[in-house]
């Protein structure tokens, strides 16, 4: 029998509920939301129940609540069905649904187009009792925005991985391709942070682009994005891209996608970049690239880097009278 956490899945609905209760009745809900808790057991009393308590609560619970608290308390004691109960049969149609989806969707990934720790974990997804993570990893895909992708890292079609990140640099190879069809020659700039894969994404991504007949200027570790932004104007590339999650959590990762002028992606690049990258499918995308194509960023680069920031400086004679302060 598949066990899902109910804790987590039905989180928004449960807030739903709260924000349906007036002032005056959240005591009433917090009092006795321990004995509306226990009565889950209803539908085994109440067999039929079961047919019809997902249209009871799409038609009458939030007019109900809204109206007065106490004529639940009524609906409550006279037939024993519960708020949770309700709320519970309401979804768990569409949780059986979702959750079909979701396998489907995970055993397309246990093929031989994934890597065998990919299908590793895919298959320790579907093993699992707990549905949580099997839902939470494939209910949806990694959405290529206008701010490029950001999200948890691991297997699955809502997770940070070599193929969502392979996805987003194939769509963005097209369309590089597309719009610098003149070019002999398209590059691209990428760096990355310390996170965790940020390096294998990036060099991911830079064979990818490789394989695509896109030139590729890899920096030889971590560097911070003006640096990359910067890179991409000096060595006049047409786009770059930097792995980064910024200030999230330590499990996440990110892709930020730039254009020639070393700014993030706008109108109306940013639409079209993401149409292409919705149209990738896993076996579309080029792992294979060259390493001719692709370049290493070291020092070179930092020093010129450095030397323009330098430029800016706002009070260099501040920055040279107290260069020995200790921390």
């Amino acid at each position: 029998m598949v066990r899902i956490n109910w804790a987590r899945l039905a989180k928004d609905d449960l807030k739903n509920i709260a924000d349906f209760i007036s002032k005056d009745s959240k005591f009433y809900a917090e009092r006795h939301i321990d004995k509306i808790r226990t009565r889950t057991q209803v539908l085994k009393k109440y067999p039929q129940a079961g047919k019809v308590v997902s249209e009871f609560w799409k038609e009458n619970i939030r007019e109900l609540v809204l109206g007065n608290y106490r004529i639940i308390y009524e609906i409550i004691s006279d037939s024993q069905i519960s708020i949770l109960t309700i709320l519970h049969s309401a979804r768990e149609m569409e949780n059986q649904q979702l959750l079909n989806e979701v396998r489907a969707k995970a055993q397309e990934w246990l093929s031989p187009t994934y890597d065998e720790q990919t299908r590793k974990e895919v298959q320790q997804l579907l093993d699992n009792d707990d549905s949580t993570e099997l839902i939470d990893s494939f209910y949806r895909s990694l959405e290529f925005g206008t701010g490029g992708l950001r999200g948890i890292m691991g297997a699955g079609t809502n997770r940070m991985n070599i193929y969502t990140v392979g996805a987003a640099t194939q769509g963005l190879s097209n369309y590089l391709k597309k719009n610098f069809a003149d070019l002999p020659q398209i590059s691209v700039a990428i760096g990355h942070d310390c996170r965790n894969n940020s390096r294998l994404f990036s060099e991911s991504s830079a064979k990818i682009f490789a394989a695509n007949g896109i030139k590729a200027y890899l920096f030889e570790d971590l560097r911070p994005t003006p640096e990359l932004s910067y890179a991409i104007r000096e060595l006049g590339c047409q786009s770059g891209i930097i792995l980064t999650a910024s200030h999230n959590p330590k499990e996440y990762n990110g892709y930020k996608a730039y254009w020639d002028d070393g700014s993030q992606i706008v109108a109306p690049h940013d639409e079209n970049i993401v149409a292409e990258v919705a149209k990738i499918k896993p076996e579309d995308i080029k792992f294979d690239g060259s390493d001719n194509l692709i370049e290493i960023l070291g020092e070179e680069m930092d020093k010129k880097f450095l030397a323009e920031v330098k430029k800016v400086s706002i009070s260099p004679e501040v920055i040279a009278r107290h260069h020995d302060i200790k921390r």
